[in-house]
């Protein structure tokens, strides 16, 4: 689900919806990303760019090119699938990854992911997170209180769970 948050209380779902127009998340100050994403090897992916180039309507992806085509002006854009802030090295520019991409689009910042995450645990930290932008704490300080709380619980203590959040972008 690509979403948007009306609002800093992005933890209460009543205040967050679907984005189905990509014009639409344009002046939102904080998006979340919270889906799968496929990489260009992917068969998956390979038949969606065949069907694309066969027609002219929205296939319902957001693809990296196209996220460094919108025009964002989000404080934070917070991209919890696995591995989002990964992707193909190129030289001399380094990694091309959603993180990236989103602030390439003008988002602020970012928080990615440095590999697979556990879906339950992710959305916890990320709640939490939310939560404490609404408090007004700092974004890394919202984003560090929230896996300490998700590394405080026994079963999600292993950094597999927490430490694949990582913020990037203006300070």
């Amino acid at each position: 689900m690509l979403g948007r948050h009306d609002n800093d209380d992005c933890a209460d779902n009543d205040h967050c919806s679907d984005v189905h127009d990509r014009s639409d998340v344009h002046d939102r100050s904080h998006f979340h990303g919270s889906t799968h994403d496929h990489r260009p090897n992917d068969d998956r992916c390979r038949e969606r760019r065949r069907r694309r180039r066969n027609r002219a309507d929205d296939d319902g992806y957001l693809s990296l090119y196209e996220i460094y085509e919108l025009d964002l002006s989000s404080d934070l854009a917070v991209l919890s699938a696995c591995s989002s802030g990964t992707g193909s090295g190129v030289p001399g520019e380094g990694a091309f990854a959603l993180t990236r991409a989103f602030q390439a689009a003008g988002a602020k910042r970012t928080i990615g992911t440095l590999w697979s995450v556990e879906d339950e645990a992710s959305a916890r930290l990320i709640a939490a997170t939310f939560r404490g932008i609404g408090k007004k704490k700092p974004y890394a300080t919202a984003l560090r209180d929230a896996k300490r709380g998700v590394r405080a619980d026994a079963r999600t203590a292993s950094p597999f769970f927490w430490a694949p959040f990582v913020l990037s972008g203006v300070r």
